[in-house]
């Protein structure tokens, strides 16, 4: 495979791991009205596929590192095409939504260890740092794209083709990366016999057990991660209360995506061009996010509105590329492992956040916005703590 093949194919499998939530996320809307839920109740509903994805997420980071990586998009493609049939056509009630998430969640942790694995294995060093760039805006790519088919399926109960046609992406992509395997004599999903697992092999602490640093640094992307889960989560619903139309908060979501893209790709030539600093430029981004957090508590306006929106998405949801890229070139051999620990903090953070923001909104949706810039200062700090722990030529 090229490089440019690898990147592109990391870039569609993390899209593929977040299209069921963010898919959720931008028809909250009609699905809320559907199944006449509470905000509460929406927001918890977020939570528990974030959970089943930090439930998955270091044994599957186990597995995708004993297999090739291509093998693990394919299993990303499957998990996400059968959790979005099942959303679609057999989610008739908040149980059935609650295992169609569940079936989704496997596809979002295969998608990040997978494609991380391929970038550590595929991609020089050199270049990693706009590789992962270009991998972590499959975020915002993902909801620019669920947001451009509001427009086609807003009405009723319509929002069930959008999943529709998003698990036609996903067996697309599917087929590509089977077709990549025989292309290239791997096995499909079969863990290597030639040679043992590192965890049997390496008596050192690295490969088998997290290092303090990489813990801290966990537990800073989680709380992150679980502030900005809230704020993508609830945008439009928010855009709603406050008088936009679905279709205009649609917009307001493609306006901050495209802004999060621009951001991920051009950090991610940054973080080449730098020779360390690279955590400090992550807690800056937070400190970018805290304060978009802040303003959207006052936002009553579309302007408010569409400031907040940029600075949540071009700082408080843009660091995650770089720190995926400190993470794996601090141990590039153990890539899916530690990518695995560090997704099962975010996803905790992120089953926390949402239902948090749900009651919060209960008392006021400025209560809320305050509580997740509040989260984003708290992760910073735990990110200097890392960074001091870290091995200092790669931070």
């Amino acid at each position: 495979m090229t490089q440019r093949q690898t990147i592109l194919l990391a870039l569609a499998t993390t899209c593929l791991g977040g299209m069921p939530v963010w898919l959720v996320s931008v028809y909250a809307p009609q699905i809320v009205a559907t199944y006449s839920l509470q905000t509460a109740t929406y927001g918890t509903l977020l939570g528990v596929f974030f959970l089943f994805s930090a439930l998955t997420a270091v044994p599957v980071g186990r597995y995708v590192q004993e297999i090739n990586w291509l093998s693990g998009v394919v299993w990303t493609a499957l998990f996400s095409v059968l959790g979005l049939l099942f959303l679609a056509f057999l989610a008739e009630g908040l149980i059935l939504l609650v295992i169609g998430l569940f079936i989704a969640s496997w596809a979002n942790s295969f998608s990040q260890t997978s494609a991380n694995k391929g970038l550590a294995a595929h991609v020089p060093q050199a270049l990693q740092g706009r590789a992962f760039g270009f991998k972590q805006a499959a975020l915002p790519f993902s909801t620019l794209i669920v947001a451009l088919t509001v427009p086609l399926f807003s009405t009723g109960d319509n929002w069930r083709f959008a999943f529709c046609l998003i698990a036609l992406i996903s067996l697309i992509v599917g087929h590509v990366a089977v077709r990549l395997i025989k292309s290239q004599g791997f096995a499909l999903a079969v863990p290597s016999k030639k040679k043992p697992s590192p965890s049997k092999t390496n008596k050192g602490k690295h490969r088998t057990r997290s290092p303090r640093y990489l813990l801290f640094l966990a537990a800073g992307s989680g709380v992150a991660t679980g502030a900005t889960m809230s704020f993508v989560g609830f945008l439009v619903l928010f855009s709603v209360h406050i008088g936009l139309s679905p279709t205009a908060a649609a917009l307001v979501l493609t306006i901050g995506s495209c802004a999060g893209i621009a951001a991920r790709i051009s950090l991610g030539f940054v973080a080449d061009r730098l020779r360390s600093g690279h955590i400090r430029l992550v807690q800056m981004l937070m400190l970018g996010g805290a304060a978009g957090f802040g303003l959207m508590s006052i936002a009553n306006t579309a302007i408010l509105l569409a400031v907040g929106t940029f600075l949540g998405f071009a700082m408080g949801w843009a660091w995650n590329g770089i720190f995926h890229f400190v993470v794996v070139r601090s141990r590039p051999d153990s890539s899916a492992f530690f990518t695995g620990v560090v997704q099962a903090s975010m996803m905790t953070g992120a089953t926390l956040g949402p239902p948090i923001f749900g009651l919060l909104t209960e008392i006021s949706y400025s209560t809320s916005w305050l509580f997740l810039a509040g989260a984003m200062l708290v992760s910073a700090m735990l990110v200097e703590k890392g960074y001091r722990l870290m091995p200092q030529v790669e931070t």
